[in-house]
């Protein structure tokens, strides 16, 4: 028994499927490059890690587990955190850890000198605003007068 057609219908049989036509290589292509470009930077964020010899095993096994579910994000995240310990940036200023010893222990006298005549500086100069204080007003109650006129 055949199916009844009614007047203009198309009637399909139902193993037939709808074939669309073949839009170009242009997403396999873009889906390879952006595999390629993942797998890169796993692989690159791996072995910044590895090379990291003072990482605990438990931080970098997640670390790693990061950078392989998460490829592109996890690695970025990864490479970030150890860039600054791959490569120095030499600074144009010197630091104190830089400095010779023999300079150090030439200064240090002159230092002390110079800090102690700042604390005696300090010292005469709060004794003589002391006396000062106390001398300037000549009422008997010892500077300080009852009528508030300091």
């Amino acid at each position: 028994m055949r199916p009844r057609r009614l007047s203009g219908v198309v009637v399909r049989p139902l193993n037939f499927t709808v074939r669309t036509p073949m839009r170009g290589h242009w997403p396999t292509i873009y889906f390879a490059a952006m595999t390629v470009v993942a797998f890169g930077f796993s692989c690159w964020g791996t072995r910044v890690l590895l090379r990291q010899p003072d990482v605990p095993s438990v931080q970098r096994r997640w670390q790693l587990v990061l950078i392989w579910a998460v490829p592109v994000v996890g690695a970025l995240l990864v490479i970030e955190m150890y860039r600054s310990s791959r490569r120095r940036i030499p600074s144009r200023f010197v630091t104190a850890d830089e400095i010779h010893p023999m300079i150090n222990q030439a200064l240090q006298p002159l230092a002390d000198r110079a800090t102690k005549a700042a604390e005696g500086f300090i010292a005469q100069e709060a004794f003589d605003a002391a006396v000062e204080h106390f001398t300037d007003h000549g009422g008997g109650d010892g500077g300080h007068g009852g009528d508030g006129s300091h």
